[in-house]
């Protein structure tokens, strides 16, 4: 029996698979802000789900930074989003295969979505994938091959700046990040409102135009041949205008690559981190 989760700023999605292929058993509950409160309720979670089988590795996603060992989240981490910011430094890895008895594989739960969406692709379309989500902030991954791209500390487009001016924003926090332009946390702090209360066509535009350029930047730097966007905010923003726009701006090649949007909601996540077992096991 394999364990799986996705540790989301205000939510834990757990699941257990039996042929490493299929979610089974799934479950949700609320993000505590406490560590070991956390560990405590992925661990009971695990041992309910499975009945009491043994398990043969576990595999999961955090929406945050990881460090270096891929352990937990990175000791340096800060964001707006204050949800994981106590499990910080915190070896999660350690205390789940102590309590757990299994190995755990961890990655940036952006990179796991972005290793399901990328199997979900034709496969003369899925060499060299760029995953996209903007939700409270912004994340990215690159997958090449099927396979998480070579990286030393992981992927963070939402952190390249945009608008160093800040020309295009004057109320965001300086200097001027995609991620402070576009993520639903820094639209708040910044307007007053949910994402979900502002329907004003020509802001969405402009979030558009500033995803456009975000993608473009991620474009030239990597040359992928499909682009996918997902996260909660996807539903405000048009994909047509996003594609405008970015056509717009890559003019570089003789082919600008496909733009398109997520297919796997919820369970992107946890379906990734199958994929993502699958791959340390075959080593």
């Amino acid at each position: 029996m394999y364990f799986i989760f996705d540790i989301g700023g205000t939510k834990i999605r757990v699941a257990v698979s039996a042929d490493r292929k299929t979610i089974s058993n799934y479950t949700v509950f609320s993000t505590p802000g406490d560590f070991k409160e956390g560990v405590g309720m992925i661990v009971s979670a695990a041992r309910g789900l499975t009945n009491g089988q043994k398990i043969t590795a576990i595999a999961g996603g955090i929406g945050a930074p990881l460090d270096k060992n891929k352990s937990g989240v990175a000791s340096s981490y800060e964001t707006v989003d204050k949800s994981l910011s106590h499990w910080a430094g915190e070896s999660l890895r350690d205390e789940l295969e102590a309590e757990l008895r299994a190995p755990v594989f961890l990655e940036n739960d952006t990179v796991m979505i972005g290793l399901a969406e990328a199997s979900q692709i034709k496969n003369h379309e899925n060499k060299i994938v760029v995953y996209y989500t903007v939700s409270t902030g912004v994340g990215g991954s690159l997958i090449i091959n099927g396979k998480v791209g070579e990286n030393a500390f992981g992927f963070e487009p939402g952190n390249q700046i945009i608008d160093p001016t800040q020309s295009l924003c004057p109320d965001c926090r300086k200097p001027g990040r995609l991620e402070d332009l576009i993520g639903g946390n820094y639209i708040e702090n910044r307007t007053g409102k949910l994402p979900e209360e502002i329907n004003d066509e020509k802001f969405w535009d402009n979030i558009a135009k500033y995803l456009a350029i975000g993608l473009t930047n991620s474009a030239v730097h990597w040359s992928p041949d499909v682009i996918i966007l997902g996260g909660s905010l996807m539903y405000k923003i048009s994909i047509n205008k996003v594609k405008e726009c970015f056509a717009e701006n890559l003019n570089i090649y003789p082919k600008i690559p496909k733009i398109k949007k997520a297919k796997l909601g919820d369970l992107g996540g946890l379906q990734g981190s199958i994929e993502y077992l699958n791959s340390k096991l075959k080593k």
